[in-house]
């Protein structure tokens, strides 16, 4: 997939919005969530007809000053420099009887006081969009996130997008997926879904000639049965994870599973079936498969989710607890599966994190509060992005808020294990390093509101990856930020950050700077 269409594809969802009836152009404040992506037949019916035609664009400009006294963080060479960052943004959502979606772009232009030769130009975008072509039988999803991202988890890592730092490149990754869904014989319910995601980056594994594109079928019979608390369902899963340069592998599962309703706030599912892939070294290897699940929601704020499954490349498990209080957000979690992070780029797993948390917060909480709260607790992002080939991923996660009158503490913790599947398919990533990446990140933050319009913020974060030999990196940054409202649509901050970084291969760096920046909203 060439650049020019991946670029056409970005203005894809842009296209979708301005072209759906009943549209209309509003100024706002600072939006919700963006619109989640509704997976099953029952969140899509819930998505058409239900609200009035409802569709925003607020544009945006930005202007950043940051003053660092070590711009391209070294230890040795250290440089000064004045970087003036300009960034205009668009943001547009909405729903209608037959489209809904999200689009959340910004274009940033970096100018740099000392050196003319580094300025740069960087572009980030989130956009989610969904049309429903037939009435109640075929829909198209489509997505498309676009980030910088660290190349290797074991190179130079740094917390502010104006510093130069090769270890950092700029990754595209969209998705379209069609599907249909429908009642079959007044018997059961069905659905079949495609979806297909191409992922490719300016530097790093994904590369020049090194894309990668996945393809994924689903399809999915369900019913009722004569006892009214018992359910049943059918999976055919397909997907296909194909590289440029040649290198393929696959996964095939069947598996059915039956369902049933303990009590309202209890359900327990069994299933079965068989799976294959060639995740190892391209050998293909089947196995029948089993598993189990626990759900209990004994209150609308709390909900615990149990299950273990057999899987072909192993055991996987997942365990999840949340709990939402009037003051106060709880999210535990524990999980080992086998990850295709090109098939969930697209998606981008943070701004999904966001939704939810912003869902779990008190509604009680002014908006631009409730966003802020949502963006800490979604986590860190995860270094270890840059690869197209699968692995097993065992993650732990800890999250939650104390919120207060005037001040709010925020908490989150990520745990993970990365082990790359047999020995590889030849491509040249972190996993060719190390057969094994563990990460730790934590993230905490304290915000204390001194007026209706001035808030005080103090973030710490900390991450540190290892692998194989003598391979770690550690990163700790505290940052204390002044955000005031200068008027309905205008806001200021300013800023003081420390930045310290240590590498076994040398590359270390510490880094100080002051920030200071206004937003406009139109």
């Amino acid at each position: 997939m060439n650049r020019t269409l991946t670029h056409n594809f970005m203005l894809l969802p842009i296209a979708l919005v301005l072209g759906v009836p009943g549209f209309s152009l509003a100024q706002t404040g600072l939006p919700g969530p963006a619109a989640a992506s509704a997976e099953t037949p029952t969140e899509a019916n819930q998505t058409f007809g239900q609200k009035p035609p409802n569709w925003q664009i607020t544009p945006s400009i930005g202007i950043e000053g940051t003053y660092t006294d070590n711009v391209n963080l070294t230890a040795n060479n250290r440089q000064s420099d004045f970087v003036t960052r300009i960034s205009p943004g668009l943001r547009i959502e909405g729903q209608s009887a037959r489209a809904s979606g999200n689009l959340n772009y910004q274009w940033q232009q970096y100018v740099y006081a000392e050196s003319s030769a580094r300025n740069n130009q960087q572009k980030s975008l989130a956009a989610n969009g969904r049309l429903e072509l037939v009435e109640q039988w075929l829909f198209l999803d489509a997505s498309h996130n676009t980030s910088q991202q660290a190349v290797s988890a074991f190179g130079t890592q740094g917390v502010g997008n104006e510093l130069i730092n090769s270890n950092r490149t700029e990754v595209a990754s969209y998705r379209l997926s069609p599907y249909i869904q429908g009642r079959l014989a007044n018997v059961a319910d069905y659905q079949l879904r495609y979806s297909g995601t191409h992922t490719s980056s300016d530097s790093g594994a994904l590369s020049g000639g090194n894309s990668a594109t996945t393809q994924a079928w689903n399809g999915q019979l369900s019913g009722v049965t004569p006892l009214s608390l018992l359910s049943w369902a059918v999976n055919v899963d397909n997907m296909d994870i194909s590289h440029s340069r040649g290198f393929k592998s696959q996964n095939d599962r069947v598996y059915g599973t039956l369902t049933y309703l303990i009590v309202p706030q209890v359900r327990l599912s069994v299933s079965a079936g068989s799976e294959s892939d060639n995740y190892l070294a391209g050998v293909e290897r089947k196995k029948s498969t089993t598993g189990i699940g626990f759900e209990w929601a004994p209150t609308e704020r709390t909900k615990v989710a149990l299950r273990k499954d057999r899987r072909s490349f192993g055991d996987s498990y997942s365990a999840d607890f949340t709990h939402r209080t009037a003051l106060s957000a709880w999210k535990l979690s524990d999980s080992r599966n086998v990850r295709v992070p090109t098939a969930d780029m697209a998606q981008a797993s943070i701004a999904r994190n966001y939704d939810y948390f912003y869902q779990l917060l008190p509604p009680s909480l002014n908006p631009e509060d409730r966003a802020a709260l949502a963006q800490a607790l979604a986590g860190l992002q995860p270094t270890i992005a840059l690869t197209s080939q699968a692995f097993i991923d065992r993650r732990q996660m800890a999250s939650f808020a104390l919120i207060g009158v005037n001040n709010t503490v925020t908490f989150a913790l990520d745990r993970s294990n990365s082990q790359r599947i047999g020995a590889g398919l030849g491509l040249v990533d972190d996993f060719t390093l190390s057969p094994e990446i563990r990460q730790t990140g934590f993230n905490t933050n304290w915000a204390y509101k001194m007026t209706p319009n001035e808030v005080l913020t103090l973030t710490a974060l900390t991450s540190r990856s290892i692998g194989s030999g003598n391979l770690e990196t550690r990163l700790k940054s505290l940052s204390l930020r002044l955000t005031t409202r200068l008027g309905a649509k205008t806001s200021a901050s300013v800023g003081l950050r420390q930045t310290n970084f240590d590498n076994t291969n040398g590359t270390n760096y510490d880094e100080q700077a002051l920030t200071g920046a206004v937003l406009f909203r139109f």
